[in-house]
């Protein structure tokens, strides 16, 4: 199982059906940015990691943080997640910086 490690922040991760949930859910809203989002993240959480490879941290462009902190900012994140708290909290304050 890939784990999925964010290059902003504190570098937060998500565990491998964490990230294809986000990845899932960014596909669906409607911009270039989104889409993309999601297939970097979705690239990296289907990974096979052996010992030819090894997981790649996911670099967002700012439309692309813009579009993960609006998803993650709806009320259906629950807070008793802390993955996607923390996920969250890291992508405002790199947005919020950059």
């Amino acid at each position: 199982m890939a784990t999925v490690v964010f290059a902003f922040g504190s570098k937060p991760d998500l565990s491998e059906h964490q990230a294809l949930e986000v990845a899932g859910l960014l596909a669906r809203r409607r911009s270039l940015a989104a889409a993309i989002a999601a297939g970097k993240i979705r690239a990296q959480a289907e990974r096979t990691i052996g010992r030819a490879e090894t997981s790649e941290d996911v670099e967002l462009t700012a439309a692309e943080l813009s579009e993960l902190v609006a998803l993650l900012q709806e009320p259906r994140w629950p807070e008793e997640q802390p993955a996607f708290a923390h996920l969250r909290d890291e992508a405002v304050a790199s947005f919020s910086r950059g």
